[in-house]
């Protein structure tokens, strides 16, 4: 992956063959941030504060555009979450490009206490359907 003139480019590793060219949206106010999906179909560019964007690279189209540069994929590909603003976490199905669930909770998080009084770093969270 490379930018390359307001555009980012995606080409294979091993022949360098350009497999898709994705134009950068007005609003896009740096280099961007990319993330594959597990299974390589979709691509996801961070491309400024609050603008992000996932393409189909099967399909090469254009698959959602979001209000946020901050999203992972899940292990399998099917889910993407990402951090809306503010405060939020959508869930998005990726077959049907929907958002699916949205889990809000505006409250500034913290760590939780160990019996000391301490806040503890080792305290892990994990979100289920």
């Amino acid at each position: 992956v490379g930018y390359e003139s307001g555009k980012v480019v995606v080409r294979r590793v091993g022949d360098e063959q350009e497999i898709a060219t994705l134009p950068a949206p007005p609003g896009a106010d740096r280099r961007p941030e990319v993330r594959f999906s597990p299974d390589g179909q979709f691509l996801f560019v961070a491309l400024g504060r609050t603008l992000g964007l996932v393409w189909d690279l099967k399909a090469r189209r254009q698959a959602l555009v979001l209000s946020s540069d901050q999203a992972a994929f899940s292990p399998d590909s099917r889910t993407l979450a990402v951090a809306e603003v503010p405060g939020g976490l959508g869930l998005y199905d990726m077959a049907t490009l929907q958002r699916t669930r949205l889990l809000f909770d505006a409250t500034p998080f913290r760590w939780p206490r160990d019996r000391l009084g301490q806040a503890s770093r080792n305290a892990s969270a994990h979100v289920r359907p």
